[in-house]
């Protein structure tokens, strides 16, 4: 069961990580972690491999052991696990360069 009923707020943005391993790039927000596999990442096991590494990063970064869990996808790849506090404002993109004044 999930333990968000709403979509995260950035769910389908791209945003700037603010801190972490992660720290200043950007990563698309799929949604909380626990809406999208319908568990809570502390209980999904050996099932995703990316509750492993979240675990492992979660303690060496001391990031709280809470369900404030999203999932994120790099421009390439399986994604990640980011703990809610590492996110940071959406990224937008810069208008193209003819448009500025």
């Amino acid at each position: 069961m999930s333990a968000h009923a709403a979509p995260h707020p950035h769910a389908g943005q791209r945003v700037t990580v603010a801190s972490g391993f992660y720290a200043g790039t950007t990563r698309e927000v799929v949604d909380w972690y626990d809406r999208v596999t319908g568990r809570p990442w502390s209980e999904n096991g050996v099932e995703d491999a990316r509750t492993h590494r979240f675990a492992f990063r979660a303690a060496y970064d001391r990031l709280p052991l809470d369900q404030e869990v999203v999932l994120v996808h790099f421009h390439r790849g399986e994604g990640a696990l980011l703990h809610a506090t590492e996110l940071g404002e959406p990224a937008y993109a810069l208008a193209p360069i003819g448009a500025r004044s």
